[in-house]
């Protein structure tokens, strides 16, 4: 939590990753990491222990209380959304044959960052790290096999997969 506080008080922004054991932790400890994420990514059932709802919408109408900064609920092969100032966007999922799952949640979740802090909209994010967390359970392992941006742009011209330019040229850079 120390350096949790430090970041707080400089404004840097805070990306929280919740996990299955989001409820074991204090709820006021919880609440505080929650009112200052900057973006907060969390799987459907991760999404229904924290609120207690079976209903996304009634999930994300509970959390916007307490999270002032965009939610995305990685729903695995059905996709994703993001939610921020009550506009949900919605990516569909990419059909991949699923080698190994272990790291894709973190790749898309550095895409959706990368992309988001270099100007890509909530939904091109969501596009691009929807594609990296598709393309990552292709492989075996994490770590080293993590897809590289060459990498991207080939599963994206061999899915024959749309793509706007501004993804594009952030992938070309």
């Amino acid at each position: 939590m120390k350096a949790f506080n430090i970041c707080v008080k400089r404004g840097l922004d805070i990306f929280f990753d919740a996990t299955p054991l989001v409820n074991m932790v204090p709820r006021s400890i919880l609440n505080s990491i929650l009112k200052a994420t900057s973006i907060l990514f969390i799987n459907i059932d991760e999404l229904r222990m924290l609120t207690g709802k079976l209903s996304i919408n009634e999930s994300l109408s509970e959390l916007k209380s307490t999270v002032k900064g965009i939610i995305v609920v990685k729903l695995g092969d059905r996709g994703a959304l993001a939610y921020h100032d009550d506009i949900i966007s919605r990516v569909d999922g990419v059909k991949v044959i699923p080698i190994d799952t272990t790291g894709a949640g973190d790749a898309f979740n550095a895409a959706f960052i990368y992309g988001y802090m270099r100007g890509l909209s909530i939904e091109h994010s969501l596009y691009l790290a929807n594609i990296v967390g598709a393309l990552t359970v292709e492989r075996f392992g994490a770590g080293v096999n993590l897809p590289m941006k060459r990498d991207i742009e080939a599963f994206i011209k061999l899915r024959n997969l749309r793509c706007d330019d501004k993804i594009w040229r952030l992938i070309s850079e």
